[in-house]
């Protein structure tokens, strides 16, 4: 009985992992990219969803 149980909450965590699947798009900025430098330290989306980027300089 317990491992029928056990069986059950792994199918219904694995059901809601699936349903919470996003394709989400990344990029990556650097120097190159006119960054002043590699690492960012804050993000910001203003309202028009334009990215912001906080970097030490």
């Amino acid at each position: 009985m317990p491992s029928s149980i056990a069986a059950t909450f792994r199918f219904c965590l694995m059901l809601a992992i699936a349903g919470q699947v996003v394709a989400a798009q990344w990029q990556e900025f650097d120097v190159e990219d006119g960054l002043p430098q590699n690492s960012a330290v804050a993000l910001a989306v203003d309202r028009f969803g334009l990215l912001w980027v906080g970097t030490e300089d």
